[in-house]
């Protein structure tokens, strides 16, 4: 096995599950950040430079070769993505071997061998009514909701309007709900050391 102090600069990935092909005379490392991108690493190698296709759950394309020869050149991947999901409910094998790290907002592929993305509280969209929530704060500063019509507006029809981004203390609020929150999380999934934790700070799912 080699260490990273064996592979050039150039070739270290960066990112939280990038990965190295790394080919040194007759062998191929292949080497990742965490365990889970080692794994994609191995997955990115079979469809990429052996031809191998993973299709659906139940079909892989694995191509017939009487004499196996391939040329690798050294390579390294850092994915421009942190999370990579899809609604549907394939297995998790799948899901890994096409390197996503979640599915949908909930399941999170082999997260226990592997890690994967995990939302944190209080959800993974629509998370402005939460963090500053109208019913707190709409009556006692509406000036941190929308402005519709000339009036600030906490709710309109019974919905929670979006919040005043250029208010100064909207942000503070925010910013330290969210470092509550990390805190929180860092303590309930100590054990998921391979996990990234991500927090979504996003408008409601309204047009006020």
């Amino acid at each position: 096995r080699l260490s990273w102090s064996d592979i050039p600069a150039k070739l270290q990935p960066i990112k939280w599950e990038g990965f190295v092909i790394y080919r040194k005379d007759n062998s191929i490392f292949i080497m990742g950040k965490i365990p889970r991108a080692t794994l994609y690493g191995v997955y990115d190698m079979l469809e990429i430079e052996l031809g191998c296709k993973f299709l659906a759950p139940d079909v892989t394309y694995t191509p017939k070769k009487p004499t196996l020869s391939v040329n690798i050149k050294s390579r390294k991947y850092d994915p421009p993505m942190e999370y990579r999901s899809i609604w549907t409910n394939p297995d998790d094998t799948w899901l890994v071997r096409n390197r996503f790290n979640s599915r949908g907002e909930i399941w999170i592929p082999m997260e226990e061998k592997l890690g994967g993305v995990r939302w944190i509280n209080p959800w993974f969209v629509h998370t402005f009514a939460w963090l500053v929530p109208a019913r707190e704060f709409g009556t006692s500063h509406p000036e941190y909701y929308s402005l519709i019509d000339g009036k600030r507006s906490p709710f309109l029809n019974g919905v929670e309007t979006q919040l005043c981004l250029t208010n100064p203390e909207v942000y503070d609020i925010t910013l330290a709900r969210v470092r509550d929150m990390v805190k929180e999380a860092i303590k309930k999934y100590s054990q998921a050391k391979y996990s990234k934790l991500l927090v979504s700070i996003s408008e409601n799912d309204n047009g006020y």
